[in-house]
């Protein structure tokens, strides 16, 4: 009997060690558990930070900022004609905007750039205390021809364009990237085509242009010195002409449409190569300089 009960307290002996074996460990389990949720969140943490830094490589390439090219006089034209079609065309834009340097503000606030032509609206162009673009504009003096970067914040039939800076250049800074349209001759090709016996007679090339070449070549004194009051003002207008500008003096409007190279194109917004550009302010200064003013529908 004695022996019985001795075996049976070693059977039971086992089963509890056995028991015991089988039995996790809390403390190991627990320590486990957050080695494990360490690792896990250090994974979550690598994964976020190389997304962040996709995300912040992404935000630098967009910052860079595309202007569109216009000159203040058809921007002044636009608003004119239709201040909401303007303002639907031009407010929140990012422009590049080349004009004429009209006021300058004394304490540096802003300046404005207006076109040639007489008018009450201009652009008015807000520094925000911009170093380098005041340290620029107190080297320049009015009726300079400057470079305007910035986007347009507001339009209106009162107070014209307002747009804030961020870059002034002096002169025409911007990189038009027009290419010329082979298609339009200048006065090399016509004097070649003579001297072969082609093409169109001296005549009716000068009766097609007033200055066939202003929109390839940059004019000089002796281009204009021969013309009147009258003539440069078409041949000013000329230069928007080929690209199909409708004009809203109806002198114009009868003179151009008279030309068989003129097609109307509503669509045109303004731009001009930087020759053109340079040939616009050229013949309004040379009008200007010489009192050579013409009043357009009298």
């Amino acid at each position: 009997m004695k022996c019985k009960v001795i075996i049976c307290l070693f059977c039971l002996s086992l089963l509890c060690g056995c028991s015991d074996e089988n039995q996790a460990d809390p403390v190991t389990t627990q320590e486990q558990v957050a080695q494990s949720s360490e690792e896990s969140k250090s994974e979550t943490e690598t994964q976020t930070t190389e997304v962040s830094s996709v995300e912040e490589t992404t935000t630098e390439q967009s910052t860079e900022i595309e202007y569109q090219s216009v000159d203040v006089e058809q921007l002044i034209q636009e608003l004119e004609n239709n201040a909401l079609k303007a303002s639907q065309n031009y407010r929140g834009k990012n422009v590049a905007v080349y004009g004429r340097l009209s006021n300058i503000d004394s304490d540096g606030a802003y300046f404005n750039v207006s076109g040639d032509s007489l008018s009450l609206y201009s652009v008015q162009c807000y520094v925000k205390k911009n170093k380098t673009i005041l340290d620029t504009l107190s080297n320049l003096s009015i009726d300079t021809y400057v470079t305007v970067y910035g986007k347009i914040t507001d339009v209106g039939e009162i107070m014209g364009y307002s747009l804030d800076v961020t870059k002034l250049c002096e002169g025409n800074d911007y990189d038009y990237n027009i290419q010329i349209d082979e298609s339009h001759l200048n006065y090399k090709a016509i004097a070649q085509d003579w001297e072969d016996g082609e093409g169109p007679g001296a005549d009716e090339y000068e009766e097609l242009y007033i200055l066939p070449y202003s929109d390839t070549i940059e004019l000089t004194d002796g281009d204009v010195n021969i013309l009147n009051a009258k003539e440069l003002t078409y041949a000013r207008n000329e230069i928007y002409a080929r690209h199909g500008y409708v004009f809203k003096s109806a002198e114009l409007n009868e003179y151009f449409n008279s030309k068989s190279w003129y097609t109307p194109d509503p669509s045109f917004d303004g731009t001009l190569s930087k020759i053109e550009n340079k040939n616009v302010a050229f013949l309004k200064k040379w009008q200007d300089d010489n009192g050579l003013q013409y009043q357009l529908d009298k």
